[in-house]
């Protein structure tokens, strides 16, 4: 009953509203004043606030309409009041933000996704607001730690079904960081800081489910890349340090495969990145003429048909039947680059050819049952 009252008004006000506005662009009532729409807009927003509370405190979609009339009839007084343009804008964002905040509020089981857009908005109405302003580093921290606030109560809500919320959370509230300890700290451990403080949530996910594997790689990742400025300046070359690099790198993914049985995924970048780690170290730190790189090459590719072969003899509890065949690919060019040097490219068309007519081969052949 109630609800069908409130259609009834707001079909009278609409109509209402509609012929005062066309009165007025038909020139038979003089035209509104700036502070004659702030009335107007008010006394909307008060309408719809009336009718939020009169359907119910869980219908919350009223507040929409209901605040960002409110904030529309702010900017027009501020406007009126000669403000500064930059902050015209605040008010209407934030009545845009307040009722998701009130979603959220009433129901934070129910409506816990309300609270990422009532930071984000919230903070463009911070942005807004001081758009024109010569503002601090430390303002554009505080910005990003609002943004990041709600992610972090998300995942308090429920740690263990949320734990992703950690992730935009701490990177929003690294970026954020940035300002206040760009002018305190030198920048090789700026660069560190800030790519451990990321890889803390995916640790933090890691720890809370261990089935997130993908977490525990990221962070490790992470916080490889994070000493990259330190191992620089240690290592006696840069093709050592690119080498490190890779290693650190692959290190988890060994892990990942040791570990876990059914991780056969894991072990192609390890092994890829261990190969050519490998690689780029020797070519660093010995003197090769073309011939030793190319067989430097051969036994990348051999490291890389072991990898391959590797995740083969899984196929008895995964479906990793198909690693054979870049296997055998890779062992076919390790082989011919060792054997024929530098001279190998002069045969590596018909080493494809012979490695299409392989794959053939085996699709091909009759299977037994």
């Amino acid at each position: 009953m109630r609800r069908n009252l409130l259609r009834i008004f707001w079909g009278i006000v609409l109509i209402l509203g509609g012929g005062l506005l066309l009165a007025e662009n038909l020139g038979y009532i003089g035209g509104f004043s700036s502070q004659s729409w702030v009335y107007f807009l008010a006394g909307l927003s008060v309408l719809f606030f009336a009718s939020y509370f009169i359907s119910g405190l869980s219908h919350w979609g009223w507040l929409f309409p209901a605040c960002i009339l409110g904030g529309a009839a702010v900017t027009v007084w501020l406007s009126d009041s000669g403000v500064r343009a930059s902050l015209l804008a605040a008010p209407v964002l934030l009545g845009v933000a307040v009722p998701f905040l009130a979603a959220f509020v009433l129901d934070v089981r129910k409506n816990w996704w309300a609270l990422i857009p009532a930071s984000l908005v919230g903070g463009s109405a911070l942005i807004t607001a001081f758009a024109d302003q010569p503002v601090i580093g430390e303002f554009f921290s505080m910005i990003a730690y609002v943004v990041a606030l709600p992610f972090f109560i998300i995942f308090l809500t429920k740690p263990r079904e949320r734990g992703w919320a950690l992730i935009p959370g701490y990177v929003i509230a690294a970026v954020g960081t940035l300002p206040i300890l760009a002018d305190r700290i030198s920048g090789e451990l700026l660069f560190t800081c800030i790519f451990l403080i990321i890889a803390l949530p995916f640790l933090v996910a890691f720890l809370i489910d261990r089935s997130r594997i993908w977490g525990g790689l990221v962070a490790f990742i992470m916080a490889a890349v994070g000493t990259v400025p330190f191992l620089a300046s240690a290592l006696p070359s840069p093709e050592a340090f690119a080498s490190l690099v890779l290693l650190a790198v692959a290190l988890p993914f060994w892990v990942v495969f040791i570990v876990s049985r059914r991780s056969w995924w894991s072990v192609i970048p390890a092994g890829i990145l261990t190969s050519v780690s490998l690689m780029i170290y020797l070519i660093g730190n010995w003197e090769l003429d073309e011939f030793g790189i190319a067989v430097l090459n051969g036994l990348m590719s051999l490291g890389i048909a072991a990898t391959f072969f590797v995740v083969w003899l899984r196929r008895g509890i995964s479906p990793v039947d198909w690693a054979k065949y870049p296997a055998v690919v890779f062992l076919g060019v390790g082989l011919f680059s060792i054997v024929l040097g530098s001279s190998f490219t002069l045969f590596w068309p018909f080493l494809l050819i012979g490695g299409g007519i392989l794959v053939l081969f085996f699709s091909l052949r009759p299977r037994h049952a």
